[in-house]
């Protein structure tokens, strides 16, 4: 009777021990992929980065994008500005 109790206990528990072994292994799978699509986006925004560099670096080509950074620029400061005044409440 007790060998029986026993028995079930440590199957339980090796039960146990396996599944956490698969959620272990399964968590690792989870994160390699993660960290492989970060480094597959940091790749690719590299080469983004350094074809717009390359491009920049053109003779001629210059004063267009300072003319695009320019344009950027005035769009971001001719927008409506908050005044930081509260709105009143009717009473």
């Amino acid at each position: 009777m007790a060998d029986a109790s026993k028995d079930a206990g440590s199957s339980a528990a090796a039960a146990k021990k396996l599944e956490r072994a698969r959620d272990g292994a399964h968590a690792a799978r989870e994160y390699e992929a993660e960290k492989l699509a970060v480094l597959s986006n940091m790749e690719r925004l590299r080469a983004l980065r350094l074809a717009r560099d390359a491009r920049i670096a053109e003779p001629g080509t210059q004063h267009i994008v300072q003319q695009k950074t320019k344009k950027k620029a005035a769009a971001r400061s001719s927008a409506p500005r908050r005044t930081g005044a509260r709105p009143r409440m009717a009473s």
